[in-house]
């Protein structure tokens, strides 16, 4: 029988999580219990260790124009070009003047992240680099949480596929 056991544990200045899976006791096929869920670990790191970290900023219908005004004007016409509403769990990425991405506008419900797993959507859609939330972003634990456990890839019998995106917490 495999049992398998979460743990998040929030300790100054880390946020860490452990997936543990065992059978009898040990840890399955390996000797290292964390196995196959480096890239979760990888994925969440220190704020402070990405100073360069594009913001991702949560957005409901209603706050949106409030946030866009203290955008650049491109990023207004950006919006409006591609119909971004604020709407749950829409995303849309920014470009900054050298056209790379300089904000990330993630929408969320009034009352804050619907499911740990709302913002785990966005992960996909990142292009990789670093991304941090920004100040106000409700829920920043389960925010966190899901883009951790959003970033697990089984890659036991494959070749790294390089760097992947990585949010900073703490």
């Amino acid at each position: 029988m495999v049992k398998h056991r979460c743990d998040l544990q929030e300790s100054a200045p880390d946020l860490h999580l452990y997936c543990v899976f065992r059978k009898g006791g040990l840890p399955v096929g390996t000797d290292n219990p964390t196995h196959g869920v480096s890239n979760v670990r990888e994925s969440l790191v220190r704020k402070t260790d990405l100073p360069d970290a594009t913001p991702i900023i949560a957005v409901t219908e209603e706050t949106l124009d409030s946030v866009l005004s203290g955008l650049q004007d491109s990023a207004r016409h950006w919006c409006s070009f591609n119909a971004f509403t604020g709407t749950s769990s829409a995303s849309l990425l920014v470009p900054g003047a050298n056209g790379e991405t300089a904000t990330v506008l993630f929408g969320v419900e009034e009352g804050g992240l619907a499911h740990p797993f709302a913002l785990g959507a966005l992960v996909k859609s990142l292009p990789k680099g670093d991304y941090a939330l920004a100040d106000g972003f409700p829920d920043p634990g389960q925010a966190a949480l899901g883009f951790g456990l959003s970033s697990y890839r089984f890659d036991r019998y494959l070749t790294p596929s390089g760097r992947i995106s990585r949010l900073g917490v703490g």
